[in-house]
């Protein structure tokens, strides 16, 4: 298969498990991109990109899934904006860290926040 339709299923795969789950969709995106680039034995600076790029196309993945919980009245509008501030410092801040921090020290900490979210979902 060619890199565009891999991304092309990887992107429809990430679009679907964040519509049925609300979130996970970015997981899917790095965890292919990390992969693909491994496969295609890119160099190791390049793939600090993948996490951006991730997130660009988390952007629009979002929005679709939160019109469609919306329409269906299932957003707790109080709840989000005491999140939406704290966020974007935390994004701001995680952005900054992204490019100080090398690549292998980045995603034990992006391994070890999945796991711990893991477990916690598992266990509640």
């Amino acid at each position: 298969m060619t890199e565009e339709i891999l991304l092309i299923l990887c992107g429809a795969l990430a679009g679907f498990v964040n519509g049925f789950l609300g979130s996970g969709g970015g997981i899917i995106i790095i965890v292919s991109l990390i992969l693909m680039r491994k496969y295609k034995k890119t160099k190791e600076s390049d793939a600090k990109s993948d996490f951006p790029s991730a997130i660009c196309a988390i952007l629009p993945m979002s929005l679709i899934s939160l019109s469609r919980y919306s329409e269906g009245g299932n957003v707790d509008y109080s709840l989000v904006w005491k999140l939406a501030f704290p966020s974007a410092i935390g994004g701001i801040i995680g952005a900054f860290l992204l490019w100080k921090l090398n690549l292998n020290t980045v995603r034990k900490i992006f391994a070890v926040l999945i796991g711990i979210s893991g477990v916690i979902m598992i266990l509640k």
